[in-house]
């Protein structure tokens, strides 16, 4: 479900509130800009997330400059955080395609219940029909 709000890094082993998860894909957002030699700024994360039964995933604010010419426009901008707080991840923004970055959340939330077998079936099943499009 999107919802619109005013690597791999370890986290924890207990379950995660949705201010823990925004501030972990904040710290990663901090991470990954300052590695493209980026200024990161107050406001770091987009208002726009999307949240499953497994994990929550956060973009970087689209309004900071240079942002898609350091990145290849998807990847390195958004941040999948499991509910469980056992995992996280950078992601990949298929957004404005809804559909399409709905479906590939879903296989991350699959991803983060630990449901490897269900993602990866889900995940082959989204490259599949994503791969030339």
């Amino acid at each position: 479900m999107l919802h619109n709000i005013d690597h791999d890094f370890s986290l924890s082993t207990q379950a995660l509130t949705f201010e823990q998860a925004q501030q972990a894909a904040e710290n990663i957002a901090v991470s990954e800009l300052e590695k493209l030699g980026l200024n990161c700024p107050e406001d770091i994360l987009s208002k726009t997330y999307i949240e499953n039964e497994g994990c929550w995933i956060f973009f970087i604010n689209e309004a900071i400059e240079h942002v898609s010419i350091a990145t290849d426009h998807l990847f390195g901008t958004a941040y999948a955080i499991a509910k469980s707080g056992e995992m996280s991840n950078v992601v990949y923004d298929f957004r404005p395609d809804q559909h399409k970055m709905k479906e590939y959340a879903d296989a991350w939330s699959l991803h983060a219940l630990g449901l490897k077998a269900e993602a990866k079936t889900a995940m082959d099943t989204f490259l599949k029909k994503y791969r030339n499009a």
